[in-house]
């Protein structure tokens, strides 16, 4: 493990090509902060921040996971499209008729879930068990899971 010292040495020496092929991902973070700050007075205000923050937690979710898939060799080109069938089923058993929820909160939530585990748990069985390639099979899952998300929300 690297300490923070050395670490804090080896980027004195480091160019300005390697400094911006290293950190060019938050410099452009900065920039766009500032042009939007810019363009709107209503950027920094708390809701439009919540706003932000309620839209990209979402994507952080699924991104800390991909994160270990990655890390462990693997890929998952399926993990949108089961996220939207994982909606539409939520969406299905939380909607409304004559202005009464059918079914409790907690079981959209549940066979959302289990939708999600469901399509996963396929994935991982296919991969480790008939050793089929990880692109392979979710690309696969990524088709069926589309499909099965505009079969349920009738397109």
């Amino acid at each position: 493990m690297v300490s923070k010292s050395n670490q804090l040495e080896s980027n004195r020496g480091m160019t300005a090509k390697e400094i911006f092929v290293k950190y060019g991902i938050v410099f452009a973070l900065i920039i766009l902060i500032v042009v939007l700050s810019i363009a709107s007075d209503k950027f920094f205000v708390p809701t439009n921040l919540i706003t932000i923050l309620t839209q990209t937690s979402i994507n952080a979710l699924l991104a800390i996971g991909m994160t270990f898939v990655i890390l462990t060799g693997g890929i998952d080109l399926s993990v949108g499209s089961i996220l939207a069938v994982s909606g539409v089923v939520f969406a299905t058993f939380a909607k409304q008729q004559d202005g009464v929820q059918m079914f409790p909160t907690i079981v959209p939530i549940v066979m959302a879930c289990l939708t999600g585990l469901a399509f996963g748990a396929f994935n991982g069985v296919i991969v480790a068990k008939a050793k089929v390639a990880p692109f392979i099979v979710t690309l696969g899952t990524l088709t069926i899971a589309r499909g099965a998300a505009l079969l349920l929300s009738d397109g």
